[in-house]
């Protein structure tokens, strides 16, 4: 996750992102949320079948919203 959240903060052109069925958990979320921070292109996220509670997929619906609404 750390190479990810790493190579998120320096893209700017990622527009959608598939981490379906992959092993993100809270924690791993919580890292993308700060990584995300810094990515100003990312307008979509899939993280379906992942360890992820509700509130944790919440705050990265709430963060591409904001982001996407200037």
């Amino acid at each position: 996750m750390d190479a990810l959240c790493g190579a998120l903060r320096c893209n700017d052109c990622l527009q959608d992102m598939s981490l379906r069925g992959n092993a993100v958990t809270d924690k791993g979320v919580g890292a993308l949320l700060l990584a995300l921070g810094f990515n100003t292109a990312l307008i979509s996220i899939d993280l379906g079948g992942t360890r992820c509670n509700q509130r944790a997929l919440e705050l990265l619906t709430e963060l591409i919203i904001v982001k996407r609404d200037p």
